[in-house]
């Protein structure tokens, strides 16, 4: 079972997390990083939500293939990966550090087209 969670909802996009089997990846993803690293995730998130973008850095929000992102935060290594569906919403599917190597980023790409036919296909989006 499928389920978006609102994160933060903007005057440009909304920014969702997915749950799966009542299991949000993302959430956990962020809940195992220090106070720091979670704060500047929420605020990227937010500023995504509100402006499209994540401000001036740009680099920090990046178009991996198709629909499919990654929102790198540095200290802490952490990239959550995720899509983008239609004009105005982003959902993100799961987190982890850093991949390593162009293999690892295939198997995070797979992941994230995987779960976005799924949305599609049990009518969680549009």
């Amino acid at each position: 079972m499928l389920r978006l969670d609102l994160l933060f909802g903007g005057a440009a996009r909304d920014v969702y997390a997915l749950a799966v089997n009542e299991r949000c990846a993302t959430r956990d993803c962020i809940c195992d990083l220090q106070t720091r690293s979670q704060a500047r995730v929420y605020r990227m998130l937010e500023r995504l939500a509100e402006y499209g973008q994540v401000g001036r850095e740009q680099h920090l929000v990046r178009r991996l293939e198709g629909s499919v992102f990654e929102l790198k935060e540095h200290e802490s290594s952490t990239r959550l990966f995720g899509f983008f569906h239609g004009a105005r919403v982003v959902v993100c599917t799961h987190g982890t550090r850093k991949p390593a190597g162009k293999a690892a980023y295939r198997t995070e790409i797979d992941k994230v087209k995987r779960l976005h036919q799924m949305c599609i296909d049990e009518g969680v989006l549009d």
